[in-house]
């Protein structure tokens, strides 16, 4: 027990219920019950990248976006009348014909370059956020993301992709008028099964 919370030592209770922990420290991830297998990160292969600026890293085995500033970027008013910019950018993959699924984590990585270290981006970073939209090759949407910031939790998700040949991933990203909008959203672990 530690402050009301009860832990519990994930590997020894993983393994005596027979299942096999594995760690991948490129990415802060544990895996249980369930090898990574490296031919089903599919990060690496899209067929189209809607704009250049979507990155396919192996850091994260996933893909992600940048943002900066406001400068050129298009606004829209929200009911309060406040400008929100945004950055939103696709990537496509064609998925293998036996797929049933894809998976990954969601969430906004701490990306900002060393120049804008010496600056306060504290109260900045917590009003940049960051979605996904998943659309099939019809653009039929199949998952839409909450939001997430800088100091919010990631979030996993699953969706079937039975009789999808392709997915496009949107990643968005959105902030108040501000010259100092920073932000990288990311899905870490981007993969598939069978």
């Amino acid at each position: 027990m530690y402050e009301g919370t009860t832990y519990v030592p994930l590997r020894y209770i993983s393994e005596e219920l027979g299942k096999k922990v594995t760690w991948d420290g490129k990415t802060g991830t544990i895996f249980i019950g369930e090898e990574q297998d490296e031919n089903k990160f599919f990060y690496k292969k899209p067929i189209a990248k809607v704009t250049k600026d979507i990155k396919t890293r192996e850091d994260i085995k996933g893909i992600s976006l940048y943002a900066q500033g406001v400068y050129g970027l298009p606004h829209w008013q929200d009911e309060n009348g406040n400008e929100i910019y945004f950055r939103k950018e696709s990537i496509i993959y064609t998925l293998p014909s036996e797929t049933k699924s894809v998976s990954g984590i969601i969430s906004m990585l701490d990306d900002i370059p060393s120049y804008f270290r010496k600056y306060d981006f504290t109260d900045d970073d917590k009003r940049v956020n960051g979605k996904i939209k998943i659309y099939d090759e019809n653009d039929n949407v199949l998952y839409e993301s909450e939001r997430v910031r800088l100091m919010s939790d990631p979030i996993d998700f699953e969706i079937s992709t039975k009789n999808v040949q392709k997915i496009r991933f949107e990643l968005i990203l959105e902030w108040n008028n501000t010259y100092n909008g920073i932000g990288t959203i990311a899905i870490k672990n981007l993969r598939y099964k069978y």
